[in-house]
């Protein structure tokens, strides 16, 4: 069973599908890391995507593991967690996301990876690009100044410095290139279920996807 999470930043979509793929024991794929990582990894090397690429159209020493249900990835024998969340990765990883070779890739990764398992995916083209014949797609948003307080404030209580109008920048720019970029678009899937989680808790917006799962699960298994 597949279900695709797709969204707009900072809607708690992530965490949300953690969830999700937690109480169900399914992987759960937070496909925004793997770009975080190539982000990370260009960063880090001073290099492009293209120049991080062997002949086997492979990045070296890049590993990636399904882990107790989770998705794990290193790099050169290091796990990458806190490293893919900086701002500075935050600021450049769309406009490598809209790469069409960094997709082609990613893509190309998750189903290799995840072939023949039950999956809770999250990101900005699951139920569009990656996962087309999910069996449930959902599209979780918020009003802009929500997502930037959410933000703001888990920057905050990680020890960051950035400001609530920096932030609040970021993510219009982000929105605005993931939605227009020519390959894999950020849109609305036409057989997604829209929640719009401003006015919700976590713990709402949790009950409130089960219930679909809840009733998705009830009607295959009859």
């Amino acid at each position: 069973m597949i279900i695709a999470f797709d969204g707009h930043s900072s809607t708690g979509k992530s965490s949300l599908a953690k969830e999700i793929a937690k109480h169900y024991h399914f992987i759960h794929l937070d496909s925004g890391a793997l770009y975080r990582t190539i982000t990370f990894i260009t960063i880090l090397e001073n290099k492009s995507f293209d120049e991080l690429l062997d002949e086997n159209y492979c990045i070296p020493f890049l590993t990636v593991k399904c882990d107790d249900n989770e998705l794990s990835i290193f790099y050169k024998n290091q796990k990458l967690e806190s490293q893919l969340r900086t701002q500075e990765v935050n600021s450049k990883v769309s406009k490598i996301a809209s790469q069409p070779r960094v997709r082609d890739y990613v893509t190309s990764l998750i189903r290799e990876t995840l072939k023949d398992k039950s999956v809770v995916a999250d990101g900005r083209d699951i139920g569009t690009e990656v996962f087309p014949n999910s069996d449930l797609k959902f599209f979780i948003t918020a009003k802009p100044e929500i997502r930037s307080k959410r933000r703001f404030l888990e920057v905050q209580a990680s020890g960051g410095n950035s400001s609530l109008e920096s932030i609040h920048q970021n993510l219009m720019d982000r929105d605005k290139i993931d939605s227009s970029r020519e390959v894999a678009p950020l849109r609305v899937a036409e057989d997604a279920i829209f929640i719009d989680n401003t006015f919700l808790t976590k713990e709402e917006t949790f009950i409130l996807v089960k219930s679909y799962i809840d009733r998705k699960i009830e009607d295959i298994s009859e």
